[in-house]
């Protein structure tokens, strides 16, 4: 099946403008099967589908949503974005969602963009891993959110977690909770060692952003 993939970009634009939603989700169906589309499609795909419910059918939207962006994970599992915005939504879901499925998004989300060394992104993994502090701490369960500080700590990044021993004693006095001396020293330590690690793999990241940028795919 043949198709002009500039042309449909423009269409969906030109609908997404007009808010014609209908409009712009059936060319987004189209571009959908005809070949992979960016995240930041998907992104928009997902929204023009939750607009086509009214108001007092918004549970129903955000289920449209939440499936419409876990097909973009499936072909972009190791974007960050796309991750974020995912993690967004479901955790707003808590009225079909259960704690379970959230917990199992957030957990997917750190494990799929979480571990690796985050030159440029480490804003948006940030972002993740303070959602799932966030929701541990709204169903309850502060002391398991001091793991996800401690995997946060272990994670590389540019300038991400140059506050974290700070945020973390934030939290803990926040929630009255004590943590063993012994632990917070290894917390610092392993932060340092993931600092340490970031700086080995930066110039392999920013080579990969320069060819990247080189061939217009960024």
């Amino acid at each position: 099946m043949s198709y002009d993939y500039t042309a449909l970009l423009e269409k969906i634009q030109l609908h997404r403008k007009a808010e014609e939603w209908q409009e712009s989700v059936e060319t987004f169906g189209t571009l959908s099967t005809s070949c992979p589309m960016t995240p930041l499609l998907w992104i928009q795909y997902a929204h023009d589908a939750a607009k086509l419910f009214p108001a007092e059918d918004a549970e129903d939207g955000m289920k449209v949503r939440l499936d419409t962006l876990e097909l973009g994970l499936a072909e972009f599992p190791g974007c960050a974005l796309l991750q974020l915005h995912y993690v967004e939504n479901l955790t707003r879901s808590t009225s079909f969602n259960t704690a379970e499925k959230i917990l199992e998004g957030l957990e997917n989300a750190v494990q799929a963009v979480g571990k690796g060394s985050h030159c440029n992104e480490d804003v948006l993994i940030v972002q993740i891993y303070r959602q799932c502090v966030d929701f541990k701490v709204r169903i309850n369960s502060p002391e398991e959110a001091v793991d996800i500080f401690l995997q946060r700590a272990l994670t590389p990044m540019k300038k991400g977690n140059e506050a974290l021993q700070n945020e973390l004693e934030i939290f803990l006095k926040e929630h009255n909770l004590n943590a063993d001396p012994k632990v917070l020293d290894s917390f610092e330590k392993g932060r340092r060692q993931a600092e340490m690690y970031f700086g080995m793999l930066k110039g392999f990241e920013d080579d990969v952003d320069e060819a990247m940028e080189t061939e217009h795919i960024i």
